[in-house]
């Protein structure tokens, strides 16, 4: 994948025919699911009254993301994408239509509620991963990647908008059954899009078991420092702020004294928000920029949230949950491309799925945790103690920015590397880094090593594989085995001293010299200073 990018601008990725192909199928089924989400949510309230069934609910459509999420990044990374989207889609077309056939027809209570939640989330958790996993075959260029990360979530983001007002006006006149009919037929739109497409996956030989295969992705994700800490805010974030969509019902109607209009205005206003910090991040690039805005992210969420908890007036309400969506979307986007920044595209299944379940699971989890919160204490209280909690880990985040970055810088440089290393010739972005590593495949070993009746050459087709299935296991391995430069980068701690001259490198903006800064021995600590930080900071370098 080219590194180079000969367009410029907020919407550049679109340039690319097969991405503007999916992005139009994914506009419509992205206004449908929000349709879908808003009327689901009035039908439990309207049906039950229950503000712990609405976080149960929700719960139970993000849940399996934690359980299923991961194993599907397995999976994912090998598997034709293409074809398990398609197959998706027809599942997510069906759950939609028996709803509406359930709520059309009366038949709907709290069992089918739960049933139908549960559907979704399993189908969603096979979803998600593939969805990310799938771009980088619409945008070759990998500087329009980032771009396209951001315009999908834009994409989300205006849907977000769109889709609760749209939803709030469709219920108030002619029922939730018809949201979910149009949800369905949206699906079939996606369908349409992927099969328009010219992207098409290689099939990719299993390097390794599945389960080696989900602990090396978990191992990947848990050394690389730049993922461990966007992972831990994609939690926090989607645990204590994202779920606030759960309380709007309760809010519009007990707050603010509203219909479902209200409902839909309030969800609406905070997809404003996070559509303007898509926008934004798509015209930025880069890590150091990521960084930044994950940072913003966790504070402006955090603000919104405490102050929409303490307002019964509607118009600054729709003010503050618009600063609420804006900072969710900000943190979670920025958190994402600095993922994706430098993983290499066989591993990317399973890092992506990590994030997926990060984004989704912690928001079943907090929307049941909130939920029960609300019913005991009240939604004003229960969201004010979840931006309490934000507040905390932006304090704990704020020290760490300059070593997140420096990590950022280091992965990409090596993830570079590893490409280049390919000897001339090869078009796959993982070829030939067996021989820049001197790995070796354990099963390419025995088979050199075992007495054959009749020594031939291997047929070309039966080499290519071989060589596949040798060029996947030797990234895999060099990939959960960080360098002794990354180990230094991620884990030492940074002396005052050292942390000014960084901050000069980093505020230059070369993540390339910061990488170099921080690999050089004279700079970088070699382990782990055992001394109190006081003491660190005292002593003579």
């Amino acid at each position: 994948m080219s590194g180079q990018s000969s367009g410029t601008g907020a919407f550049r990725a679109l340039r690319h025919r097969d991405y503007r192909i999916y992005f139009i199928g994914t506009a419509v089924s992205m206004l449908g699911t929000w349709m879908q989400q808003i009327a689901m949510g009035w039908l439990v309230y309207r049906v039950t009254g229950s503000a712990a069934l609405l976080g149960l609910i929700t719960f139970l459509t993000q849940v399996p993301q934690l359980v299923v999420g991961p194993m599907a990044g397995v999976l994912t990374d090998r598997v034709d994408r293409r074809r398990a989207m398609i197959i998706i889609q027809a599942l997510l077309a069906a759950q939609a239509a028996l709803l509406a056939f359930l709520t059309m027809t009366d038949r709907i209570d709290q069992t089918w509620l739960i049933v139908t939640a549960a559907l979704l989330g399993l189908f969603n958790s096979l979803d998600a991963p593939l969805r990310h996993s799938y771009l980088p075959l619409l945008v070759p260029v990998r500087a329009d990647l980032f771009n396209a990360i951001a315009l999908n979530s834009s994409l989300f983001n205006t849907a977000r908008f769109v889709g609760p007002s749209l939803a709030g006006v469709v219920v108030a006149l002619a029922g939730e059954a018809i949201c979910f009919a149009v949800n369905a037929a949206s699906f079939l739109v996606v369908v349409i899009a992927l099969m328009s497409v010219a992207g098409r996956d290689t099939k990719r030989a299993a390097s390794s078991g599945f389960g080696r295969a989900l602990v090396d992705g978990l191992h990947y994700a848990w050394t690389s420092y730049h993922t461990r800490v966007a992972l831990t805010m994609v939690v926090l974030m989607n645990f204590l702020i994202t779920p606030y969509v759960v309380l709007m019902p309760i809010f519009a109607r007990e707050v603010f004294g509203g219909d479902a209009r209200a409902f839909g205005y309030l969800v609406g206003a905070a997809g404003v928000g996070a559509l303007a910090a898509s926008l934004l991040l798509a015209s930025r690039g880069g890590q150091l920029g990521a960084v930044r805005s994950m940072l913003l992210g966790c504070v402006t969420a955090a603000l919104g949230a405490a102050a929409f908890s303490h307002t019964s007036v509607m118009l600054p309400a729709l003010l503050f949950a618009t600063v609420m969506g804006f900072g969710g979307t900000c943190g979670n986007v920025a958190a994402n491309t600095l993922i994706q920044t430098a993983v290499p595209d066989v591993m990317r299944g399973r890092v992506v799925s990590l994030f997926t379940a990060s984004v989704f699971g912690m928001q079943a989890l907090g929307a049941l945790a909130i939920g029960s919160l609300a019913s005991q204490t009240g939604a004003p209280i229960a969201l004010l103690v979840a931006a309490m909690g934000m507040v905390l880990f932006v304090i704990w985040l704020w020290r760490r920015v300059a070593r997140v970055r420096i990590s950022a810088a280091h992965a990409e440089e090596e993830r570079d590397a590893l490409v280049a290393a390919g000897p001339p010739g090869k078009t796959n972005a993982t070829a030939g880094v067996a021989t820049a590593t001197g790995i070796r495949d354990p099963a390419d070993r025995d088979l050199g090593e075992r007495p054959t009746a009749r020594s031939q050459p291997a047929s070309p087709q039966a080499a290519g594989a071989s060589s596949g299935h040798a060029q996947t296991a030797a990234i895999e391995a060099k990939l959960v085995q960080p360098s002794a430069e990354a180990t230094r980068a991620a884990s030492g701690h940074q002396s005052l001293e050292f942390g000014e001259e960084l901050y000069g490198v980093l505020a230059a903006g070369d993540a390339t010299s910061a990488a170099a800064f921080v690999a050089e021995d004279k700079h970088s600590p070699i382990e782990d200073d055992p001394r109190p930080a006081d003491d660190q900071a005292s002593s003579p370098r």
